[in-house]
């Protein structure tokens, strides 16, 4: 499942993933001013850079969000289950 999500002046696509408990966006998506050192272990992931809080509006609201900052991702941002509990969607 997908959603259009606005934030830093942009409009993304992002998929759902009920899977992953965390949130993660490819680094040429994030003004790199806001990336911040990553305060929690890499998920598996070799490639976490960093992490960054972004404030993102979705059909149905707007909140802020942590995000991990990540080299490579199948799609350009992953919303997980963090993204699905502070929305109220889960």
């Amino acid at each position: 499942m997908y959603v259009t999500l606005r934030g830093q002046n942009r409009t993304f696509r992002a998929v759902i993933d009920t899977g992953a408990s965390r949130s993660f966006i490819k680094v040429g998506l994030v003004d790199w001013r806001t990336i911040e050192e990553a305060s929690l272990p890499s998920f598996g992931f070799e490639n976490i850079i960093g992490q960054a809080f972004i404030e993102v509006a979705y059909p149905g609201g707007k909140i802020e969000i942590l995000l991990f900052v990540v080299t490579e991702l199948p799609e350009d941002i992953v919303m997980g289950r963090d993204f699905l509990q502070i929305a109220g969607l889960m």
